[in-house]
């Protein structure tokens, strides 16, 4: 399998750390020109988790990033979308009324 120079596979570490997203795209720029090198995790998680949860993601994500690409961990960027219940589906059913 072929991967874009923008998209980087995670790491077993980094998957423990995103335990319970069901979404995770990382993009680069290419590695080339480390100084300039950003980059940025888009995470996509359903509502309800505290602030300290997503405050402890960030954390975790970034540092992963940052050890696995060789990147400065001042570059890194972590986006966290959250998604109300009854806008995330399972089986035809959305989460919300799954209680999930």
């Amino acid at each position: 399998m072929t991967t874009s120079p923008y998209v980087t596979r995670a790491s077993a570490r980094f998957q423990h750390a995103l335990s319970n997203l069901f979404c995770c795209r990382l993009a680069s720029r290419p590695l080339n020109a480390r100084k300039g090198t950003m980059p940025i995790a888009q995470l996509y998680i359903l509502e309800g988790r505290t602030d300290e949860q997503k405050e402890t993601l960030i954390h975790e994500v970034s540092e992963a990033m940052s050890r696995s690409l060789d990147a400065p961990i001042e570059r890194v960027r972590v986006i966290i979308t959250e998604m109300p219940k009854n806008h995330f589906g399972i089986g035809g059913e959305s989460a919300s009324k799954l209680k999930r």
